[in-house]
C-alpha cells in the first residue's frame, strides 16, 4: 500500500532552515530507487529520490534558488508524516535545474542522491593514507563524506576463526590506499574493503550486510556511531517478512550454482624481510658509549662482547657520536645524517663462539617448501676495526672463517658460513684489508632455495680471536648492510580455486584487494588489533587412508656415463597435477602397500617433480626393493590433535559467520560465494503491490514458498507500488567439494 502521509523536506544546510515541505506532486512522482542491479554481490547500492514540485502561478524560475553548485547545500528528507520517522535522506544534485517553458501550472523535476556516487570524487583525510585503522572507522570515514551522518549497522560475513572479535578489531594499513603514491578515492576504498557485502541506506542508518547474512529474519549485528566507534556489538536486526503479489506476470530466471569459484588476491608485498633500519638507526638511549640498538639482543658469556651503535669510521665513541670542541662539547649528535651502525665489540675464543652472538628480538615469517618455489637473497657488508701498532700488517687469510653468521628459520640454520654448514666455502664473506687497521667484508647470495616455512632470524657472532705475533686486537665489527630479500611464486598474488563435484560449468571469478596470510611482508592484508590476545586453537586431523591413482607405470634401467659406469634402476609413477599437489602436501605420509605381503611400508626414497617431458611423476631409484606395478600407493595419516599457539597462524585464521572452520580469508570468501548459490535458485522481476526495501525479506510462491532479497528496487511512493528485481535468499553448507 502507499504511504498516505508522506513528507519531502528540503533543508538548507547552511542555515538549518526547512525551505520547502512538498505536499503536492505530479502523478508517477515521487520515486525512490535503489540501484542494486541484478547482481546480489554488488557491494555499493546507491539510491536516488526523484520528485517534482508544483508551480501554480506560472512564474518563471520559481525554484531557481534551489540551483546550486554546492552538492550538500540542500538536504532532502523523506519521512512518514504521522510519525516523522526518517525513511531516506540525501542531497539535491548540484548544477541541475530544468522546467518546461509554458503558462499556467507546471511541475519542476528534481533528483536527490544518497551521496555514494559522489564518493568517486572524494578523498579521506591525510591520516587515512598513513596509519593502521579499523575497518569500521574506515567505512565510517568514507560514508561521512556523503554528508549523511548516520550510525552504521554491520553484519559481518567473515570473522576470526579462533576468537570472537568485532569489525572494530579488524584493521587495515591505510598506506595500502595509495597506488603509485596516488590516493584512492573513498568510493574505490569502499569497493575494495566491502567485497562480499551490500551497503545501502534506509531509515536513518547505513547498512553493511554480508551477502551470506541475508537469508534470515533475525540477524546478529554490530552498531557503530558516525565515527565507526562501537555502540553495541551484540545487537539483533529484525527484518520484515513481506508476502508479495505481482501486479502483472513477473519474469522468472534461473541462476545456476557455481561449479568453480576463483578468488584472486593481488598482494602488495615487500621483498625485504628485515626492517630497513636493522643495522643503521638513531639510538634509543644516548649516552657515552651507550647507544643501544633496536631489534637486537645479545647472548654473551664474556664481558668484552656486546652490541652498540657506533660510527662506521675508526673513531668509536667521542666523534662523531658527540660534538668535538667548544661550545657543544659532549652534546649527543641526533641528526639522521650521522652514521649510527650496529657494532659487535671485542673478540672471542673459537671454543666459546656458539654461546656468544647477537640475534633479532623477533623473527619474520615467510613461506617456503616444496611447491612454493621460494628463495632468498642475502647481502651483508661490514668493517672490522683493529687496534694495531703501525708496524704489523694484517694477514687476510688469518680471518677466513673467523667472522661467522647464521640465517635461521624456526631456529634451524638454512644459510651459514660455519664450517659445519658451508663445507665448500660457498657462503663465506669476501674479505679485503688496508693492511693496517681494518678488514672489509662483503657477502652476496642469490636465489638460495627455502625449503620450509617459519620465522627468519639472524645470528651475528663476534670475531674469533686470531693467533698472531703482532700487538693488534679486535676493537669491533661494524655492520653497514644486512639485507634479506624474499622471492616466491606467491609473493605478488594468491589464488584459491574451489571446485564442486556438480554437473554445471558456471565459473565465478572474484578479485579481492585484501586477504590474510602469516607473512609480515604483505601490506594489503587484514590485521587483527594487536591488543587482542588470541590464545590458542586446537584441532584434530582425523585418521585417513587415501588410495592414490597411478595413471601410468614405468620401470627400466640405464647406465651412467663417466669414469665409473653404473647401472641405475628407475621406477616412474605418472600422476595427475591434483595428485601431485596432494602428495606434495603429504610427502611424509606416503606408503606403498606391497602386493606380496599386504603390508604398508613408509616410502622414503622417492622424488616428486614435474617437467615438460614426463609431466607430473613420482620416481624411485631402488634396485633392491622397487615399487612394483601391482603395488598400491596410499597416503596414511594417523589421528593427530594439534594445538596452535603461534600468533601469526592465529591472526591468519578466518571463518564464515555461522560456520565452524579455520581457513584463509580468501578461502572463506570462496566458500561464501558457493554457499549463497548452493543449488539452482531463482531471480524474479516485476511490479509488486506495496513498498519494499533492500532490508525486507520477500516471500513468494514459485514451485514453493521461498524467501527472496530485493536488489534493484524502485518505490513508487505516491501509488504504493514497487518495481523489483529479487533473488532467492540462500546460505547452505557445501559438502561436495572435489
Amino acid at each position: 500500500m502507499a504511504l498516505l502521509n508522506l513528507n519531502i523536506l528540503i533543508n538548507d544546510t547552511t542555515t538549518g532552515e526547512t525551505v520547502l515541505n512538498i505536499e503536492r506532486t505530479q502523478a508517477q512522482a515521487p520515486t525512490l530507487q535503489y540501484k542494486g542491479g541484478d547482481d546480489e554481490f554488488q557491494s555499493l547500492i546507491a539510491s536516488t529520490l526523484s520528485f517534482n514540485m508544483l508551480v501554480n502561478n506560472a512564474a518563471d524560475g520559481f525554484f531557481l534558488h534551489l540551483f546550486t553548485g554546492n552538492e550538500t547545500h540542500y538536504q532532502v528528507q523523506l519521512e512518514e508524516a504521522s510519525t516523522n520517522n526518517l525513511l531516506w535522506q540525501g542531497h539535491l544534485l548540484p548544477d541541475q535545474y530544468s522546467e518546461p517553458y509554458e503558462n499556467g501550472a507546471l511541475f519542476v523535476n528534481f533528483t536527490a542522491t544518497d551521496g555514494i556516487g559522489r564518493l568517486k570524487n572524494k578523498y579521506l583525510p591525510a591520516s587515512f593514507y598513513t596509519e593502521i585503522k579499523s575497518v569500521a572507522k574506515i567505512i565510517a570515514a568514507c560514508l561521512e563524506l556523503t554528508a549523511n551522518k548516520f550510525n552504521i549497522i554491520i553484519a559481518p560475513a567473515i570473522t576470526c576463526a579462533v576468537k570472537d572479535i568485532t569489525f572494530s578489531d579488524i584493521e587495515i594499513d591505510t598506506t595500502s590506499f595509495l597506488e603509485n603514491n596516488k590516493k584512492k578515492n573513498a568510493y574505490q576504498i569502499l569497493e575494495d574493503v566491502l567485497v562480499g557485502y551490500n551497503l545501502f541506506q534506509y531509515g536513518g542508518y547505513w547498512y553493511v550486510i554480508g551477502v551470506n547474512r541475508k537469508h534470515t529474519s533475525l540477524v546478529n549485528v554490530e552498531l557503530y556511531n558516525v565515527l565507526g566507534e562501537p555502540i553495541n556489538t551484540t545487537a539483533t536486526l529484525t527484518r520484515t517478512i513481506k508476502s508479495v503479489v505481482f501486479e502483472t506476470t513477473p519474469q522468472v530466471s534461473v541462476i545456476a550454482p557455481f561449479k568453480t569459484v576463483s578468488v584472486n588476491w593481488k598482494k602488495n608485498s615487500s621483498s625485504t624481510i628485515l626492517p630497513t633500519d636493522v643495522v643503521y638507526q638513531l639510538p634509543i638511549n644516548q649516552g657515552y658509549f651507550d647507544y643501544v640498538p633496536r631489534y637486537w639482543q645479545v647472548a654473551s658469556t664474556i664481558p668484552e662482547f656486546d652490541i652498540l651503535l657506533t660510527s662506521k669510521s675508526y673513531w668509536r665513541g667521542v666523534m662523531p657520536l658527540y660534538f668535538w670542541g667548544y661550545p657543544n662539547w659532549g652534546t649527543p649528535v641526533t641528526s639522521s645524517r650521522d652514521p649510527f651502525y650496529l657494532a659487535l665489540t671485542g673478540e672471542v675464543l673459537e671454543a666459546s663462539i656458539e654461546n656468544n652472538y647477537a640475534y633479532l628480538n623477533n623473527g619474520y615469517y615467510i613461506e617456503g617448501g616444496l611447491g612454493i618455489e621460494s628463495t632468498i637473497d642475502v647481502s651483508m657488508e661490514f668493517t672490522v676495526w683493529i687496534l694495531n701498532n703501525a708496524s704489523d700488517n694484517i694477514v687476510i687469510d688469518d680471518y677466513k672463517g673467523k667472522i661467522l653468521y647464521e640465517i635461521l628459520i624456526d631456529n634451524q640454520t638454512v644459510v651459514s658460513n660455519k664450517a659445519s654448514f658451508d663445507v665448500n666455502d660457498e657462503f663465506d664473506f669476501e674479505l679485503t684489508t688496508d693492511n693496517y687497521i681494518s678488514i672489509t667484508g662483503r657477502l652476496n647470495i642469490k636465489d638460495f632455495p627455502i625449503n620450509k616455512s617459519g620465522y627468519v632470524n639472524v645470528k651475528l657472532h663476534p670475531v674469533i680471536e686470531v693467533a698472531h705475533s703482532g700487538t693488534y686486537a679486535i676493537d669491533r665489527i661494524v655492520y653497514t648492510k644486512l639485507e634479506i630479500k624474499y622471492k616466491s611464486a606467491n609473493s605478488n598474488a594468491s589464488e584459491v580455486i574451489k571446485n564442486r563435484n556438480i554437473d554445471f560449468t558456471t565459473i565465478k571469478e572474484v578479485d579481492v584487494v585484501y586477504g590474510s596470510e602469516r607473512s609480515d611482508l604483505t601490506l594489503n592484508k587484514l590485521l587483527i588489533n594487536p591488543a587482542i590476545t588470541l590464545g590458542s586453537y586446537q584441532y584434530t586431523i582425523p585418521a585417513q587412508t587415501v588410495g592414490i591413482a597411478i595413471e601410468n607405470y614405468l620401470h627400466y634401467s640405464f647406465t651412467t656415463s663417466g669414469v665409473f659406469l653404473e647401472t641405475v634402476w628407475e621406477t616412474v609413477l605418472y600422476i595427475s597435477e591434483a595428485t601431485y599437489q596432494y602428495l606434495n602436501k603429504n610427502r611424509e605420509n606416503i606408503y606403498v602397500k606391497r602386493v606380496a605381503t599386504g603390508n604398508f611400508e613408509l616410502l622414503t626414497d622417492f622424488y616428486l617433480y614435474n617437467n615438460d617431458v614426463r609431466g607430473y611423476v613420482l620416481t624411485q631409484y631402488n634396485a633392491a626393493e622397487p615399487i612394483l606395478q601391482e603395488d598400491e600407493i596410499y597416503v596414511k595419516i594417523i589421528e593427530t590433535t594439534i594445538t596452535e599457539t603461534d600468533d601469526s597462524y592465529l591472526r591468519a585464521s578466518w571463518k564464515r559467520v555461522g560456520y565452524t572452520e579455520n581457513v584463509s580469508y580468501i578461502e572463506a570468501m570462496a566458500r561464501m560465494y558457493h554457499s549463497t548459490v548452493q543449488a539452482l535458485k531463482f531471480k524474479i522481476e516485476g511490479s509488486v503491490f506495496g513498498l519494499v526495501t533492500p532490508l525486507d525479506i520477500l516471500q513468494f510462491r514459485y514451485l514453493a514458498v521461498k524467501n527472496y532479497n530485493a536488489l534493484d528496487v524502485t518505490l513508487k511512493l505516491d501509488i504504493g507500488m514497487s518495481s523489483v528485481i529479487m533473488i532467492e535468499s540462500v546460505n547452505k553448507q557445501i559438502n561436495d567439494y572435489e
